[in-house]
């Protein structure tokens, strides 16, 4: 496999049927980049209010946290990340297993067969993963209950995390016990990084110069950000991506999307998937060419996630809904009820319809136009809402399963709801809003008096207000109408 300054050998595991023959009954939890997030903000939570805070895996484990009482309120909080050296190469296989670690090769002289045997844990096999994965989470266990380690652990990563005055005693004493235990690891070179207020961590810069004031930074790598887009621009000039490449490609989009917490790269990689596991066909040169377009837009704008442990604001509410009923005079509607509890006020919006947009859904061939009226008020409410609550937090609920789950998920073969759903991310990146869709029964649903024009009995039940009417912008009609494709915007987002 090519990785950035080396070619790094695979022994596959899977031609031979290795793989096939392993199974697991537990899941493999993994401390990724928002377990990190989740850790940072409880350490400056407890060193503000100057007590205990527990920090609760996904597992179930129990990291505690305690602040001195030297530090008085006060945190310069420096992080680093421990990496070790060839870290499968460091666990030797069992010599009773010597069987089932024979790799064959071509042996271009002999022009037949070579045999080798693997005397460490295999990088191709899924049993090394877990295997490994139980070793460096012990060596996370151990430094945690035994040193007060702050950090967590991704594979054969470390990330820490030391108060500036503990800074020299932190690095020594974790370092000392991974020499004590017989772990090697990078002391030398581009990856052995000493405490810093910027640091680097599985493929992100996190950025803690804010830490005393409670807030951290979280952006993806320039490096990673320029070696994406440009194996997207050279697929894109090529026409084609190779099934191999397809699948590495949505893994490092995946990655690079976590601490976002959004899901605005799903809709190339589904495409990816597509093609990582079926092969490159004639139909996906189109599609391809425009998710390019769009991770390259996604890239270029795609802003540092700030995350703040003073922003206790509870959740934004919001109710939407979606009426058709063919036999009325007006068949179509839509509506949108706003509950924000800072500022104690409910709002509630009937989202008018453009007649060009449902005769161009019901030219498809639809009878039933409620999927595409459940989404629409979801696309209006946050373009006009977004930039008046940046960083707020989204609860909200829908009456339709489906919608639910595209929402959720990014993904959808509808072209006609494709197109909605991806707005609906770049606008929630771009602010950097965090959305939480769940379904509501139709009956509890307040957004439905609005979808049928009587927003004054939804605002009477709520004690709120009757806002304007809203509707789609021109941008996001044109988009919807066809007559702005997709390229076209994408490219004015670069």
């Amino acid at each position: 496999m090519q990785q950035t300054s080396k070619v790094r050998l695979i022994d596959d595991a899977l031609e031979s049927g290795l793989n096939s023959a392993f199974a697991a009954s537990n899941k493999l939890v993994l401390m990724n980049v928002d377990t990190l997030a989740s850790l940072i903000l409880c350490v400056m939570k407890c060193v503000a209010t100057s007590s205990e805070a527990r920090l609760v895996l996904s597992d179930g484990t129990i990291v505690p946290v305690r602040p001195s009482p030297d530090w008085q309120g006060q945190l310069n909080l420096l992080g680093r990340t421990v990496d070790l050296e060839a870290a499968y190469k460091q666990v030797a296989a069992g010599p009773d297993q010597s069987w089932a670690r024979v790799i064959v090769v071509y042996h271009p002289e002999s022009n037949g067969p070579k045999f080798f045997m693997t005397t460490a844990l295999m990088f191709g096999a899924t049993s090394s993963v877990f295997s490994f994965n139980r070793l460096s989470k012990s060596l996370w266990h151990i430094a945690c209950h035994f040193m007060s380690f702050w950090g967590t652990v991704y594979f054969d990563d470390f990330p820490c995390l030391e108060p500036a005055e503990t800074q020299v005693v932190g690095q020594k004493a974790f370092e000392g016990l991974l020499e004590a235990l017989g772990w090697q690891f990078d002391a030398a070179g581009p990856k052995a990084t000493s405490f810093d207020r910027s640091f680097e961590v599985l493929g992100i810069v996190v950025d803690l110069n804010r830490s005393n004031f409670g807030k951290v930074t979280h952006r993806n790598k320039a490096s990673r950000v320029d070696k994406i887009s440009r194996i997207v621009e050279d697929t894109f000039q090529g026409g084609k991506v190779h099934p191999g490449l397809a699948a590495s490609l949505h893994g490092q989009l995946n990655f690079m999307q976590g601490f976002f917490a959004g899901n605005n790269m799903k809709p190339p990689m589904a495409i990816l998937s597509d093609v990582a596991n079926k092969g490159w066909s004639p139909h996906h040169h189109e599609q391809w060419a425009i998710a390019s377009i769009y991770v390259l837009a996604v890239l270029s704008n795609a802003v540092p996630r700030s995350l703040d442990v003073g922003d206790e604001r509870p959740p934004v509410l919001v109710f939407s809904d979606g009426a058709w009923e063919p036999s009325s005079a007006s068949p179509a509607g839509a509506g949108l009820v706003v509950i924000d509890p800072v500022a104690k006020q409910a709002v509630v919006h009937e989202v008018r319809v453009a007649p060009d947009l449902i005769n161009l859904w019901l030219s498809l061939g639809k009878k039933q136009l409620i999927a595409e009226l459940e989404l629409l008020p979801v696309l209006v409410g946050l373009s006009e809402y977004a930039d008046k609550w940046p960083q707020r937090n989204f609860f909200w609920f829908v009456d339709n399963n489906s919608i639910r789950d595209v929402l959720i998920k990014c993904s959808t073969s509808k072209p006609q709801l494709l197109s909605m759903v991806v707005e609906v991310n770049l606008i929630a990146s771009k602010h950097q809003l965090l959305l939480w869709f769940s379904r509501v029964p139709s009956k509890s649903n307040v957004a439905d008096y609005p979808s049928r024009k009587d927003c004054h009995k939804a605002a009477s039940l709520l004690e709120g207000t009757v806002g304007r009417p809203l509707a789609l912008s021109p941008e996001h009609l044109q988009l919807c109408l066809g007559s702005a494709t997709f390229i076209d915007l994408m490219q004015q987002r670069r």
